[in-house]
C-alpha cells in the first residue's frame, strides 16, 4: 500500500506601521508519496525584512515553529523535533526552501511561512 503525505501552504503577511510585505509560498497545495523529498518555498518583497520564521501546525494543534533564519547565506538551527529531516536553505533575504527529506506521513500539516523586521529574540533581548 502506498502511503501519501499531504502538506498544505498557507501565506502569512504581516503588516508593519508603514505598509505591507507580501509573503508568497509555493506550493500551495503538494501531495507526495511517502520518501520523496519535499521543497517548500517562500518569498517576501521587502529588502528590511531579514527574519524569516517557518511554522508547521498538525491538525487540532497550535502553530509549532520549526526554524527562524536570521541571516542570509547562513546555517539555521531547526527547532527540536525537526532536525533530523528538515533543513533550510536561505540564499537571498527575499527567499527561503524548506526541505524535507525523507517525507514520512507524520509531516502531513498545514506550513505556513512569515518575515519580520523583529525577531523575538531581538526583542527578548531588549526587553531584559
Amino acid at each position: 500500500m502506498m502511503r501519501v503525505l499531504l502538506l498544505l501552504l498557507t501565506a502569512s503577511t504581516l503588516l508593519p506601521s508603514c505598509g505591507a510585505v507580501r509573503v508568497d509560498q509555493q506550493p500551495k497545495l503538494l501531495i507526495v508519496k511517502t520518501g520523496d523529498s519535499v521543497n517548500l518555498t517562500c518569498e517576501q518583497d521587502q529588502s528590511t525584512y531579514f527574519n524569516m520564521y517557518w511554522y508547521q501546525q498538525k491538525p487540532e494543534q497550535g502553530l509549532k515553529l520549526m526554524v527562524l533564519s536570521l541571516e542570509v547565506d547562513k546555517p539555521v538551527d531547526m527547532e527540536e523535533g525537526y532536525k533530523a529531516t528538515w533543513t533550510l536553505r536561505r540564499p537571498t533575504v527575499y527567499n527561503s526552501t524548506l526541505i524535507l527529506n525523507p517525507s514520512s506521513q507524520k509531516e502531513s500539516a498545514v506550513y505556513f511561512c512569515a518575515s519580520s523586521i523583529h525577531s523575538l529574540r531581538e526583542q527578548r533581548l531588549v526587553w531584559k
